[in-house]
């Protein structure tokens, strides 16, 4: 995770932390964990560091999935929770859409809406970044 008093846009994080010749741009993979410095950053993780912030998924059966992920409250941020009951479709619902000032810091936790509770669901987060 990233010091407390690390800046809370990505801007300034780009400036602030010590790359040393890594790759620091938004898409780009600084520490080769397979998150990007944006999506890490957004989820409250250090860019330079293979740290687990990753949103998870709390299943139990018979009950609502729930699906939960760290908000860092940046106002340059949307956060974009989509379902889907299929990997291959195109048909992502949005859930929810947290963004500007509506961010705020802490843990955020969705329960799945889908009435009857689904045999299968696919959860996803997008990461938009607004200078």
């Amino acid at each position: 995770t990233l010091p407390a008093n690390t800046p809370r846009s990505f801007n300034l994080l780009q400036q602030s932390l010590p790359w040393n010749g890594a790759p620091n741009g938004a898409l780009d993979d600084a520490d080769k964990d397979g998150v990007n410095n944006l999506l890490e950053y957004a989820l409250g993780g250090n860019p330079l560091a293979a740290d687990r912030v990753l949103p998870i998924m709390q299943i139990h059966p018979g009950q609502p999935a729930k699906f939960v992920y760290n908000n860092i409250g940046d106002p340059h941020l949307t956060y974009i929770v989509e379902a889907s009951s299929d990997l291959t479709a195109l048909d992502w619902t949005e859930l929810v859409r947290s963004s500007a000032y509506d961010n705020q810091a802490g843990s955020f936790e969705l329960t799945d809406p889908a009435v009857p509770v689904p045999t299968k669901r696919f959860f996803r987060l997008r990461v938009v970044y607004d200078p």
